[in-house]
C-alpha cells in the first residue's frame, strides 16, 4: 500500500506537470484536525484547472494514479467533475476538478480545506482548518415538528407491513424513511448537549464519541433482522427512544410538543401489535 506521503507526492506531480492545473486543495478528513487517522481514510483533492473540456474528451487521463478496483464519476458538466477512485493498493481519492470560476463560492462552502499548491498569483487566506462547517445545524420550530409528525405517521406503516406479513415493506419503511427521522433527532438532542458545536459525521458515525454508553445500546438494538417480533420490538423500542430525544429537544429550545399526537400513536401501535398477537 502507498504510504500517505506517496500518495501527496504523486497528487502534486500530476498538478505539477499539469499547466491545466491552477490550485490544488485538500478538504475531507484530512484537513480535519479532530479526526484520528487511519488508513481508511480517503483523499479529498479539488484540483482548479482552467478548462474541463480535454478532461471530459479523454476520460483515461486519470490512469495516472494507479490501478484501479473501481471508479464513480457521479457528476460531469462544464463546471464540474467529480472521479471517485479506489485502487488496488487500498488507496482511495475522490477527486473533484473545478473551474476557477467556482474559487469564490468553494472557498465559502467548507471551513476544512487546505490550500496544498497554487501556480497562480491569487492571493488566497484560509483560517486554520475546522469541521464548523459540518456541525449538526439548530433545527427550526417547523423542522422539528415535521420530523415528529413523519416519525408517527411512518410508525403505522411499519406496523401495517408487518400485520399484513409484507416483512420487506415494513422493513422498508422502517430503515428507508422512519430511521432517518429518528437519527435527526438524535442528532439534535446530542448536539444540544454541546451546543450545537459537534460534527457527528455521515451517517452519525462518530456519534459514539458523544453518547452515554447505555444510549449507544438502545440505538444499535433498534437495528432488528427481518422477523416479525423483532421488527415490532425494534419498532416500539426507536418509538420511545425517538420521544425522550425529542423531549430533550423541546427542552433546549423550548419548543411545543403535540404530546397528544405521540400518545395516540404509541397507543394505536400497541392496538395493532395486539391485534396481530390474537391472530398469531
Amino acid at each position: 500500500m502507498r504510504t500517505e506521503q506517496e500518495m501527496f507526492e504523486l497528487i502534486h506531480r500530476v498538478a505539477y506537470c499539469d499547466e491545466r492545473v491552477q490550485m490544488v486543495f485538500l478538504n475531507g478528513s484530512r484537513a480535519n484536525p479532530n479526526i484520528q487517522r487511519d488508513e481508511y481514510q480517503d483523499f479529498d483533492i479539488v484540483y482548479f484547472v482552467t478548462s474541463l473540456i480535454d478532461y471530459i474528451n479523454h476520460p483515461q487521463w486519470i490512469d495516472v494514479f494507479g490501478s484501479r478496483v473501481i471508479l464513480q464519476i457521479p457528476e460531469n458538466n462544464e463546471n464540474h467533475i467529480t472521479y471517485l477512485m479506489q485502487f488496488t493498493d487500498g488507496n482511495r481519492i475522490d477527486l473533484t476538478l473545478m473551474t476557477l470560476t467556482s474559487l469564490s463560492s468553494y472557498l465559502l462552502k467548507d471551513t476544512q480545506t487546505i490550500l496544498l499548491w497554487n501556480k497562480t498569483d491569487i492571493d488566497i487566506f484560509l483560517p486554520k482548518p475546522t469541521d464548523q462547517s459540518h456541525w449538526v445545524k439548530k433545527p427550526s420550530y417547523d423542522e422539528f415538528i415535521s420530523c415528529i409528525n413523519e416519525f408517527h405517521w411512518v410508525s403505522l406503516y411499519v406496523a401495517k407491513g408487518i400485520n399484513r406479513n409484507e416483512l420487506t415493506y415494513a422493513m422498508e419503511h422502517l430503515n428507508q424513511i422512519l430511521r432517518p427521522e429518528y437519527m435527526k433527532m438524535i442528532s439534535w438532542a446530542i448536539a444540544s448537549r454541546y451546543k450545537f458545536q459537534i460534527n457527528l459525521g455521515k451517517n452519525l458515525k462518530f456519534i459514539k464519541n458523544y453518547i452515554q454508553e447505555k444510549e449507544m445500546k438502545t440505538l444499535l438494538d433498534t437495528y432488528c433482522i427481518a422477523k416479525a417480533s423483532s421488527i415490532w420490538k425494534s419498532l416500539l423500542l426507536m418509538f420511545d427512544s425517538f420521544s425522550s430525544y425529542c423531549d430533550e429537544v423541546s427542552k433546549y429550545f423550548h419548543y411545543q410538543i403535540h404530546l397528544e399526537e405521540q400518545k395516540k400513536t404509541k397507543d394505536y401501535l400497541i392496538y395493532l401489535k395486539n391485534r396481530r398477537t390474537k391472530h398469531d
